[in-house]
């Protein structure tokens, strides 16, 4: 299975977007009994987000990725917020080797990856317990994404679904599918649907605006007012400032080992 993130050059704007659910992050994790004393292994990393969040929540993180831009950005993001317990690894899923090239760990994280679909490899890399999530019959990214810059210019086709790393595969599995996986391969799948919600407030219009267009600039130049008129529905005055809230659903699926 490939990972369509090596299609694209510019990882900024996936990077700041994802960071933009990190708060609903740490509530997928803590429903999922992430403890203080666990030792975490992240799957596909990308940027960071669930790897910032599960060194928040406990002892130490193990967080590979193949693709070095996105363990760059992942290892920048750890450093702005001084975390030191996480250890980065330069490799793909596909190359991993539970029990040789990779320990076991308390628990393994997949979330939106290629390895949510192999529970077996997976649970051999667990102590305790497997956390996957998917998106739950709801919007991806791509989508997302093409709602604040409906009516600008498409991107390139090397860039259309560069957000996800399940592109490549023949479609995107929805998490009754990949409950059954897990309960196929001999586990007891839970699972929870919870809101998935893209937040970040500015002190003003002017830096909302600067933002939302700056995510894609390439679509939004000469469309900035039509990207704010699309955002429209989901800005809103809060404490003084303007907050820009998107919200989709996500499944929470783990199981106990």
């Amino acid at each position: 299975m490939s990972d369509a993130r090596e299609q694209f050059d510019d990882i900024s704007w996936y990077d700041q977007f994802t960071f933009m659910e990190l708060a609903d992050t740490k509530t997928f994790l803590e429903a999922a009994g992430l403890q203080r004393d666990d030792s975490v292994l992240v799957t596909c990393c990308g940027p960071g987000r669930e790897t910032i969040v599960a060194a928040q929540l406990a002892r130490k993180v193990t967080a590979f990725d193949k693709d070095e831009r996105m363990l760059s950005a992942a290892r920048q993001n750890a450093s702005k917020r001084n975390l030191s317990n996480i250890d980065f690894r330069r490799m793909g899923w596909e190359s991993v080797l539970p029990g040789q090239n990779m320990k076991k760990h308390d628990v393994v994280l997949a979330l939106r990856n290629p390895a949510m679909r192999n529970p077996a490899k997976l649970s051999a890399l667990a102590n305790r317990k497997v956390v996957l999530q998917v998106m739950a019959d709801a919007p991806f990214i791509p989508q997302l994404i093409d709602i604040i810059y409906d009516g600008c210019p498409a991107p390139d086709a090397a860039g259309t679904d560069a957000s996800e790393n399940l592109a490549g595969s023949p479609s995107r599995p929805t998490y009754l599918e990949l409950m059954t996986l897990a309960h196929d391969a001999g586990f007891m799948p839970n699972a929870r649907i919870l809101p998935e919600r893209w937040r970040r407030t500015f002190t003003s219009h002017a830096e909302a605006r600067a933002f939302l267009c700056g995510l894609k600039p390439e679509r939004s130049a000469g469309h900035e007012d039509r990207v704010m008129e699309n955002c429209t529905p989901f800005l809103t005055a809060k404490n003084g400032g303007i907050e820009f809230c998107i919200e989709s659903r996500a499944a929470i699926i783990w199981w106990d080992l």
